[in-house]
């Protein structure tokens, strides 16, 4: 009686189907038009997943994330006017990773640590910093970290990169 109690709860289980609908790293950028005038260009979605296939896509650039194992990476690159903004979601272990690898990026990658950052109200931890050229927003939420670089930096700019970021982290599961 017991086995078949479990293979009918099995079989209903199997039955329902899955109860959320599947998310993709499409679904963590903004759409046309979603936030300001912002288009995608013509690149369009450009993916990886595992250390090889992350390493290629960002042409090495993506060590300080693949050393805390990181997962998958999704890049789109969009424009509005003369503004070119890049947008990044890194898909870390878990949490717990994230969280060291946003916290390790200053000390242990140069380019970070290059740049001074300033605390910003973006995902569970956020920050910005001015490059001289452009704004670039790094945050945190759950198991993913986001990238978003806006340039040229002028007067708007910055409110546009903020504006870009939480739209990004608001989609993140």
């Amino acid at each position: 009686m017991r086995t078949l109690l479990l293979s009918f709860g099995a079989l209903v289980a199997v039955g329902c189907g899955p109860t959320t609908p599947s998310v993709t790293m499409a679904d963590f950028f903004p759409a046309d038009n979603e936030v300001g005038s912002y288009v995608k260009d013509s690149t369009g979605l450009q993916t990886a997943k595992g250390a090889t296939a992350i390493e290629g896509l960002v042409d090495g650039a993506g060590s300080p994330f693949t050393a805390k194992g990181a997962q998958a990476l999704g890049w789109m690159k969009y424009t509005s006017g003369t503004y070119k903004l890049d947008a990044r979601v890194w898909q870390m272990k878990d949490a717990a990773n994230a969280t060291d690898t946003y916290t390790a990026l200053l000390t242990d990658a140069p380019l970070y640590a290059a740049n001074t950052w300033t605390d910003l109200a973006v995902g569970q931890a956020g920050r910005i910093a001015d490059t001289g050229s452009s704004y670039w927003v790094s945050a945190r939420k759950n198991a993913f970290l986001i990238e978003v670089v806006l340039q040229p930096k002028d007067t708007t700019s910055r409110a546009d990169v903020e504006t870009f970021a939480k739209a990004m982290v608001a989609k993140l599961p």
